[in-house]
């Protein structure tokens, strides 16, 4: 009886010790979307691409319009198909990135190219541990 109570002692704890651990991810999940403004993508473009001040202006006001469409189209996403959704966001982020390149010179073009590509490879990398 003793070694029962033990088992489901740590059984109660294993599981408070797994729900705090998912907790934490979610919130700090919620904290990285909080700091999606467009300065802040600007900002981290500026990091990798050393932009001009001319060139930071014209992208807030791209990541802006760009955020303003996102959620437009996700607020019709409740009454749409996903097909046709996905299809949208899809075209936007598209948009996005030809509007962002031409704000862009030439050697900024390529930098931000290997760096789209480096974000997708962590991406891909993610989503394998999240499957596996």
């Amino acid at each position: 009886m003793k070694k029962l109570m033990i088992i489901c002692g740590l059984l109660l704890g294993a599981a408070t010790f797994a729900q705090a651990q998912l907790k934490e991810k979610a919130e700090n999940k919620v904290k990285d979307l909080k700091d999606e403004s467009p300065e802040a993508k600007v900002k981290e473009l500026d990091k990798e691409l050393k932009l001009r001040k001319d060139q930071k202006i014209k992208l807030v006001k791209i990541f802006s319009d760009y955020d303003k469409t996102q959620k437009e189209i996700m607020e019709k996403a409740k009454t749409e198909d996903i097909v046709i959704i996905a299809r949208k966001r899809i075209k936007n982020r598209d948009d996005l990135d030809t509007k962002i390149n031409s704000v862009l010179d030439k050697n900024q073009r390529v930098a931000y190219l290997l760096m789209l590509g480096k974000q997708s490879e962590e991406m891909k990398k993610k989503w394998n541990e999240h499957i596996h």
